[in-house]
């Protein structure tokens, strides 16, 4: 296959001139101490703050954020017996309209954060606030208009009606089937009655019992809070998506991971362009916020064909600093189920033992890639550790101990150099 496209790679600054849109990447990009690839404590604000969402829907598409037209949602998928795999349809109310931008924003600064603080298990109905401190938390000004805006969104977001058939596994690895025509959740406004009879205070969603039901056993995985909401939705959105495949990288050491662009479109309901030139200038948009901030270092475009035979592209994504940090945060926080991350099982490394595994993922940690060769001495002592604990219980103590030696002001090299650490306080 050929690369279609220059490879779009800018510095960590503030303002990028757009000449350089065209610009062809040369170099990797460096942290702020100079080197490549070396973890950066200080890349994410003091600020950084992890909230965990559900980990299936957030695949695939629900809000209108194309600025033309309308989106029509419609995914359908079958298994190679011709069932289907996939259903997943979303009708927007015709009184209320198609839930865009604002409604975006609602749902996911707002309401899953407050599904975040409540939860779990996430309860029937949760308190949003006022009309004038929701503008205040999408940093909208209080206005009556704006009060409006939020009741509007708010009531498409609530009328979309969803058709879905879905397979996933649960918390604990059991297959669930998701299968119904439902509606996420109602919303009660203030002075309306709440389902107890009680006058509401304030603006409140009700759950649907299908989607409580769901968000109780889905998997959950995190993201930057404050990263969602200093981005713009459509770039908000591709953090959403693309940190599937980062957070995968990260966590079994590749270099980069790719998606294809009918994947991405298909995922977010952006509309698919068919030439090179359209689709870089449309992506350019979306990758330039992540290039800034450094949660992405390098994009690369390979041309390709989709199943159907049509024109498509490999988006190649090499992780940039911020999502190094981020990864490392996240693995000393909350578990992340396996099941809520998204691998590409021919991309593992091939014929790695638990203990070479383990080493690899201090590597990952440290290094935000596998850039050296696997010592001895790493894998004895990783295999002696998974003599006492499995391996996420391995990788969790080393990620622990390896942020512990950075908070000190020790950069190791070697995951030897924390095996004193570990011994201290989890013996072995």
């Amino acid at each position: 296959m050929q690369l279609f496209a220059r490879h779009f790679y800018f510095s960590r600054k503030k303002e990028i001139d757009s000449k350089d849109q065209l610009a062809l990447a040369s170099t990797p990009m460096s942290d702020k101490n100079g080197k490549i690839g070396v973890l950066n404590p200080e890349v994410l604000p003091a600020e950084f703050s992890a909230i965990w969402v559900e980990s299936v829907m957030a695949r695939l598409p629900l809000h209108t954020l194309s600025t033309q037209g309308q989106m029509r949602v419609r995914i359908e998928k079958h298994d190679d017996n011709g069932v289907v795999s996939l259903l997943w349809q979303v009708s927007p109310s015709q009184q209320f309209g198609e839930p865009r931008h604002l409604a975006y924003r609602l749902d996911t600064l707002v309401i899953n954060k407050r599904i975040d603080e409540a939860g779990p298990p996430t309860p029937k109905v949760i308190r949003l606030g006022s009309l004038r401190s929701i503008c205040r938390e999408l940093e909208l000004t209080e206005s009556g208009h704006n009060a409006s805006d939020i009741k509007q969104a708010l009531s498409q977001n609530a009328s979309a009606t969803i058709k879905a058939r879905l397979f996933y596994r649960d918390r604990v690895g059991k297959q669930r089937k998701l299968e119904a025509v439902f509606s996420r959740y109602s919303v009660v406004f203030t002075g309306d009655t709440l389902p107890d009879g009680a006058e509401a205070d304030g603006v409140y969603v009700v759950m649907n019992d299908i989607y409580q039901g769901f968000l109780n056993h889905v998997p959950l995985r995190p993201l930057d809070f404050n990263y969602l909401r200093q981005l713009q939705p459509s770039a908000c959105r591709f953090y959403e998506v693309v940190s599937f495949k980062i957070y995968a990288a990260l966590k079994h050491g590749w270099p980069r991971v790719s998606i294809t662009y009918s994947e991405y479109c298909e995922a977010t309901g952006q509309r698919r362009l068919m030439t090179g030139t359209e689709v870089s200038k449309q992506m350019y948009k979306l990758h330039k916020p992540h290039l800034v901030n450094g949660y992405l270092a390098k994009v690369e475009f390979e041309k390709t064909l989709d199943v159907g035979g049509q024109l498509d592209w490999n988006i190649w994504y090499v992780p940039g600093p911020r999502a190094k940090d981020e990864y490392l945060k996240f693995s000393l926080g909350r578990k992340t189920s396996d099941a809520a991350v998204e691998t590409n099982n021919h991309l593992l490394p091939r014929g790695q033992s638990p203990a070479e595994e383990l080493v690899t993922h201090f590597l990952t940690i440290r290094f935000g890639r596998v850039k050296r060769r696997i010592a001895s001495k790493e894998v004895k002592m990783a295999e002696k550790m998974l003599e006492l604990h499995n391996v996420e219980e391995s990788k969790s103590i080393l990620s622990e101990a390896l942020s512990a030696a950075i908070e000190s002001g020790t950069k190791p090299l070697w995951m030897t150099e924390l095996k004193r650490c570990i011994e201290e306080k989890h013996g072995g």
